[in-house]
């Protein structure tokens, strides 16, 4: 089993007080992002959308945390031979992790 666990120090949060907009930051109060200027200039199905990018975007930082730690172990699984001989190198969903990850570290990741 992996030791090396990623553990981020980031938490975000949405916040939104009244009828401005939410905005994300992270648990110490810095900023992350605000999700929209006009808040009172849109329609109800359209908040409940920002809404939720906003909640997926709060998320990322422990969706991160999760893949990473996710992926070592299942590349701990499948290159200890005891899933056959496929190897992680060559695995669909290893690939599309790594893939993934490459994009969020800011890495130029060619399959």
């Amino acid at each position: 089993m992996p030791s090396d666990k990623v553990e981020t120090k980031r938490k975000w949060v949405i916040i939104q007080e009244g009828d401005d907009a939410p905005y994300i930051e992270q648990v110490d109060g810095e900023p992350v992002a605000t999700m929209f200027a006009d808040w009172g200039m849109i329609d109800d199905e359209t908040k409940s959308v920002i809404m939720e990018d906003a909640r997926l975007i709060a998320a990322a930082p422990e969706m991160y945390e999760a893949l990473r730690n996710l992926l070592a172990e299942y590349v701990g699984i499948l290159d200890s031979g005891d899933c056959g001989s496929i190897g992680s190198e060559a695995d669909s969903f290893a690939i599309a992790a790594r893939s993934v990850l490459a994009q969020i570290e800011g890495e130029d990741h060619a399959e």
